[in-house]
């Protein structure tokens, strides 16, 4: 079955991610890299908690999760999301992980937070979305700088891992520095 391309990119597409996707998902969250990184803390979880947590999110109305699927293979190799959608102030905040670690370094988190960058302000109408990164992430900073995420500054000690204290990282983008002129051009044919 052809997964819908809700974005298409060059690498990579955005697709929402479905029930049977999730033993691929709990396969690879609870790796310890990505445990790590990600919001777990490198807390396992069991399949049916990542079952249910996706059955709760899909049922969030500020809330938007895809998977990032390779381009040809249709391979899940990763999610991104936004969360803490507000329609009246136009804002969400981001998340990303590429959970497979023979994909990561190949530059396709960066082209997918571009695809949900693009997807949130041209589909959501968003101005402002943000994250926050542990600053000793220098590779996920890099890649979101590549998109056009600046540093807002740093949350001192915000985070521990091994009993040292870390910094995260704050980091925004505005729909004013994002070129969505590709996409008024497939939707409107380039009218504004």
């Amino acid at each position: 079955m052809t997964l819908p391309q809700i974005m298409p990119g060059t690498e990579v597409f955005l697709s929402r991610l479905r029930t049977e996707d999730q033993p691929t998902v709990y396969q690879h969250i609870n790796q310890a890299e990505y445990a790590t990184y990600g919001d777990a803390h490198a807390q396992p979880f069991a399949l049916e908690t990542v079952e249910q947590r996706y059955a709760q999110r899909m049922k969030d109305p500020n809330r938007m999760d895809f998977g990032i699927f390779l381009q040809g293979s249709e391979t899940l190799i990763g999610r991104v999301f936004l969360h803490n959608i507000s329609c009246q102030q136009q804002t969400a905040t981001l998340g990303v992980g590429i959970f497979r670690a023979d994909q990561l370094g190949k530059g396709y988190g960066t082209e997918a937070v571009r695809l949900m960058v693009e997807y949130g302000m041209f589909h959501l109408n968003l101005y402002n979305i943000d994250l926050l990164v542990l600053s000793d992430n220098v590779r996920a900073i890099r890649s979101y700088q590549k998109v056009g995420f600046r540093i807002l500054g740093e949350r001192q000690g915000s985070a521990v891992l091994g009993g040292r204290r870390l910094n995260d990282t704050w980091m925004d983008i505005i729909r004013d520095e994002v070129d969505l002129s590709h996409l008024r051009e497939r939707y409107f044919g380039g009218a504004r």
